[in-house]
């Protein structure tokens, strides 16, 4: 590699680097991470799974490197996010030395310096959550996928080596999400087809597959238990689930989008003319087929079962779970920026501004490190739930009280009681309540416990209105505090007279 594309990849490292690690722990934990926490916080790498990735709706790979980082080096906001960020930094690279290998270093620098800026890269990279993780394996797992192809469309067997990295790889993809084995089965389809039209290395083909099924196999009883249940949320695309999925890509901007889709519309009618004059551009052939058509085919095929699936079953086509496609977009529109009429210079050139471009929509348009606001504009709102600030308000209010009763109202007391720990409180949630069902509870566990003080906390999920009138009508409030999809209300208990009481009885 030349000095000045080391130095170039060095300074793109160090932007991507300091992007994804500058105020990695100025927000809350939002519901999600909570999660990961929550079900990573066992005693042993069993218990994560039978008590928590068990009842949850991915495989156990992420949570198992999650138990690792709790038990060694921390349950903070930047423990449990740092490895996302060191995955995010190594994604960088990865997608520099698939470009390079695919096309050249010039394509492998400009799809380095795109994901590098890009939003969404940016934002899985400061979350404590799979998809960081699901992106570079996608990566890396195709990448070594494409070497495969390429031996076997020369006719010569892939080495053991590379079918033995290929299949740990592999393995860990299918482990750390369901789209990940969605992602294998593919390549196992198209490494098949290859080998059978090459009539070369079939039967190595059929034991590399049939290893990674053996080694899947343990969990797939649990992976068929997940798969029928109900989608936890349904996307939404304001664009509609196809044009709307590839603005995602690009940082859920249809303006961005549109730039990225006339840089490929003029790489399709470059490659065409060149064709029909005869004299294309030398690239390597993989199988038979362009580094182009590969990517094209990348991009689309996984998003076309995806999008199957949710119109026939329950939707899936979420642009998180679709991020495994995210590089063949990123280096087909690194080649548009590559093939650019007028040579490196308008490529370079155009490089420089595209990317900074996308700078300045996530520092400045997206507002990324900014506070959050109580409604964002944005679709893609990288704000997380404050669940933190909105429990260390309770602290603040109520720890001195005497027996004060806290009630919370989310997914699971554990998503309030990671901050109370955090911050060395002895409150926890008393009572999980908001729904209208829950009234009679709270009504007798205020009137067991004789408490003066009552805390209501909740995020994520907004309680009923009959439950507010409950608390309003019973209760006397002091303070009422409003954060990001989080809320803190506080009461005092009225006293009653004892003739009151009688009155009433």
């Amino acid at each position: 590699m030349r000095k000045s594309t080391s130095a170039v990849l060095a300074l793109i490292l160090a932007i991507g680097s300091a992007l994804r690690i500058y105020a990695i722990d100025r927000r809350s934990l939002w519901l999600d991470e909570l999660a990961s926490w929550h079900e990573s916080s066992y005693d042993t790498i069993w218990e994560v799974i039978d008590r928590g990735v068990r009842f949850d709706f991915h495989p156990p790979g992420y949570q198992i490197l999650l138990y690792f980082v709790e038990q060694h080096i921390g349950i903070s906001e930047a423990a449990l996010r740092g490895p996302s960020a060191l995955i995010g930094i190594l994604t960088i690279v990865a997608l520099f030395g698939l470009g390079r290998w695919l096309y050249g270093e010039r394509e492998g620098l400009i799809a380095a310096a795109l994901s590098a800026v890009l939003f969404y890269p940016v934002f899985f990279s400061q979350t404590a959550r799979p998809y960081a993780l699901l992106l570079l394996l996608a990566l890396i797992a195709t990448g070594l996928w494409l070497l495969i192809l390429e031996r076997i469309g020369e006719r010569r067997p892939p080495t053991w080596r590379l079918l033995g990295g290929y299949a740990l790889v592999a393995v860990a993809f299918s482990y750390v999400h369901y789209f990940g084995t969605y992602v294998v089965l593919l390549h196992g389809l198209g490494a098949g087809l290859a080998a059978l039209r090459r009539r070369c290395s079939l039967g190595r083909v059929v034991l590399l597959y049939l290893g990674i099924l053996a080694a899947f196999a343990p969990w797939i009883p649990f992976m068929l238990v997940h798969l029928s249940r109900a989608a936890p949320w349904t996307p939404r695309y304001p664009h509609g689930p196809i044009l709307g999925f590839f603005f995602y890509l690009f940082n859920s901007s249809a303006e961005l989008g549109m730039i990225a889709f006339a840089l490929w519309g003029s790489l399709a009618a470059r490659t065409l003319w060149e064709r029909r004059r005869g004299t294309p551009a030398p690239v390597r052939r993989i199988a038979g087929l362009s580094p182009g058509a590969l990517l094209v085919l990348w991009l689309l095929v996984p998003f076309a079962g995806a999008l199957l699936r949710s119109t026939l079953a329950e939707p899936v086509n979420s642009g998180r779970n679709l991020i495994i496609v995210a590089p063949a977009a990123y280096l087909l529109l690194a080649r548009a920026l590559a093939r650019l009429p007028g040579g490196g210079v308008v490529a370079g050139s155009a490089t420089v501004g595209l990317a900074s471009l996308l700078l300045c929509h996530l520092l400045l348009i997206v507002d990324y490190y900014g506070p959050p606001v109580p409604d964002p504009p944005h679709v893609h709102t990288h704000y997380k739930q404050q669940f933190r600030e909105a429990v260390w308000s309770v602290v603040e209010e109520i720890e001195q009280e005497e027996a004060p009763l806290v009630i919370g109202y989310s997914t699971d007391k554990a998503m309030f009681d990671y901050y109370f720990q955090r911050a060395d409180s002895p409150l926890r949630i008393d009572i999980l309540a908001g729904s209208c069902e829950d009234i009679d509870e709270v009504r007798g566990a205020i009137a067991a416990s004789e408490c003066r003080r009552v805390a209501f906390v909740y995020a994520h999920l907004s309680p009923r209105p009959e439950f507010l009138g409950f608390l309003a009508n019973e209760l006397v409030e002091t303070d009422h505090r409003v954060f990001f999809r989080a809320e803190a209300r506080f009461y005092d208990v009225p006293a009653h007279a004892p003739e009151a009481a009688g009155a009433g009885a």
